[in-house]
């Protein structure tokens, strides 16, 4: 993917934000389970079957419920099947914990897309991290870097949120990217651990928990303290 750098400082001031309990999530993965699973369970409403491949939970970290999602070179798992749950053409928010064991390589957390889809992306987006480390959103050919970079061996809160055209990406609470968008994201799938065009490369590294996709909300509008427990089930 190609970078454009838009860095932004880090503001100071942490507010929290008030939660949308009316809303419920259109994807819950807990990423608990057995050690050495290859099960991941969605307990939203919707039950989706989320397909495999390589990734597998794991009891070694854990920031909720005693397991995660290892997730090692050419790991994902996805939601490949278009569904209106995950179609976003207004608010929504997408966040999840990850622990990086390493951020030497390009590592894709989230493509708001389907398996094998054309590179263009006009209808969709990712969030990764790039070889330097630092995060960044993509859509339609660009690469707006955030210059803030998860911290190696613990546990990092993550999310991207939309609020009518406000986009903003939050690391640990924190807002550190801010942009204007407000295109129809029609695509309805999600992968988590690569990228649409060449699955299995931007592989994660490290360890992912309680992912959280919801449709209609964006949850979070300016710094608040990341979660102190699970997200609850719908």
């Amino acid at each position: 993917m190609p970078k454009l750098g838009l860095g932004l400082s880090l503001p100071q001031t942490r507010v929290a934000s008030a939660p949308a309990p009316g809303v419920p999530p259109s994807l819950l993965l807990h990423m608990n389970g057995s050690n050495g699973s290859d099960t991941f369970t969605d307990s939203s409403l919707n039950n989706f079957t989320i397909d495999v491949i390589g990734a597998t939970i794991s009891t070694a970290e854990s920031k909720f419920g005693g397991a995660s999602g290892l997730f090692e070179s050419g790991d994902y798992i996805y939601k490949d099947t278009s569904v209106d749950e995950l179609k976003f053409p207004g608010d929504f928010c997408v966040e999840m914990w990850y622990y990086p064991l390493a951020l030497e390589t390009n590592q894709c957390l989230y493509d708001a897309s389907l398996i094998d889809q054309e590179v263009a992306r006009e209808d969709a987006f990712a969030l990764a991290i790039d070889a330097d480390g630092q995060m960044y959103w993509f859509h339609d050919g660009t690469a707006n870097n955030t210059s803030a970079s998860p911290t190696v061996n613990q546990w990092n809160f993550i999310a991207v949120t939309r609020s009518g055209s406000d986009l903003r990406v939050f690391l640990d609470g924190v807002e550190v990217l801010l942009l204007t968008n407000s295109v129809d994201f029609s695509r309805g799938g999600a992968i988590i651990g690569t990228i649409t065009e060449t699955p299995g490369a931007f592989s994660l590294n490290g360890y992912v928990d309680d992912v959280r996709v919801t449709k209609g909300t964006a949850r979070y509008t300016s710094n608040f303290t990341p979660p102190t427990a699970q997200f609850p089930n719908p």
